[in-house]
């Protein structure tokens, strides 16, 4: 339950553009916080509010929250603060997007950063079918280091079985009438709480999210993050797609599949990354027999790389290699 609100640093706005309402969820996120504040402040949109749900944070988040205020003054932006007791991510999006002003919501994780443009140019992409956009992004580390970059899948917009086979939707930008017609969020989910959002809104209006493919953003990959659990995961996506069958859904054999051979890889990639190798060698290998020509086509070369290491090497050298890439990390961070 919400039990204060404070909004400091409203300024004048610029009625010539939309208000954009950004969401952002924070649980103990200290380490992160300033970083992901300083990034939407300084988006080149000329009137924004952030909306920042202190979900019930135990790491001194809620006073760098406040400290912030001073940073948010002048003419279009706002920052409002609300505090909560910890209810999960689903439930914080869910009060601050009840409490945001703007025609056009964004969603935005604590962690993460964005790049001065993003707000801009997805506004700039939403129109037609389109109600929510979001684009490309590079992947960092706890200390900000690059440590990749995402590639686009191949249509503009985006397809329901595409994205039950991978999430690519990130940060997010959309409509009132995106929200009005897929929301609210599941507030009983841990995980897939977003693929959920985006599923039901793609199966109720197909088109309905555009890409833009350039990297607009930072995703950072830290360590304790529910998205690295991969039974926690497979879990949540057995879920969202039970939501989905009741809703209407019918895949075919084939479509399961395809679908399932690409989630097979990504769960064994977490499985992997969390040196559980065993499970990852049996998820790989379970792709493999699913789908070959799918994942030869479509697959990421660099998923297709760690699959096929996945399957060939000794589980000592594994560790060596994470031994050897955890130093390296160590000394260039």
């Amino acid at each position: 339950m919400l039990h204060e609100e404070s909004s400091v640093a409203k300024g004048a706005g610029n009625h010539s553009a939309p208000l954009v309402s950004v969401v952002m969820p924070i649980y103990d996120a200290a380490p992160f916080l300033n970083a992901a504040l300083d990034s939407v402040r300084v988006q080149d949109w000329p009137d924004l509010e952030l909306i920042a749900v202190n979900d019930g944070s135990t790491d001194g988040s809620g006073d760098i929250l406040q400290a912030a205020a001073a940073d948010w003054v002048g003419p279009g932006r706002r920052l409002v603060v609300l505090e909560q007791q910890n209810a999960g991510a689903a439930a914080a999006r869910n009060a601050g997007v009840a409490r945001a002003q703007g025609d056009i919501l964004a969603l935005f994780d604590s962690d993460d950063i964005y790049h001065p443009s993003l707000v801009s140019r997805l506004v700039a992409a939403l129109g037609g079918e389109a109600i929510m956009s979001f684009a490309m992004y590079r992947y960092i580390d706890e200390t900000g280091r690059h440590t990749g970059t995402e590639t686009a899948p191949g249509a503009e917009a985006l397809q329901l079985r595409e994205l039950l086979r991978n999430n690519w939707v990130h940060a997010p930008v959309f409509s009132r009438e995106a929200w009005d017609l897929a929301g609210p969020l599941d507030e009983t989910l841990r995980a897939h709480i977003d693929l959920d959002f985006f599923a039901r809104l793609v199966k109720r209006r197909p088109g309905a999210i555009r890409l833009v493919p350039d990297a607009l953003s930072d995703y950072r990959r830290r360590s304790g993050q529910i998205t690295g659990d991969w039974r926690r995961m497979r879990r949540a996506w057995l879920h969202v797609h039970r939501k989905l069958r009741r809703d209407g859904l019918r895949l075919s054999p084939a479509e399961l599949r395809r679908i399932h051979a690409g989630l097979r890889i990504y769960w064994a990639s977490l499985a992997y990354q969390s040196g559980d190798y065993a499970t990852a060698r049996r998820l790989t290998a379970r792709a493999w027999r699913g789908d070959p020509a799918g994942l030869l086509r479509e697959a990421h070369p660099r998923t297709l790389a760690l699959a096929c290491v996945t399957s060939l090497l000794p589980d000592g050298l594994h560790h060596a290699i994470r031994d050897l890439y955890r130093a390296r990390t160590t000394e260039t961070a």
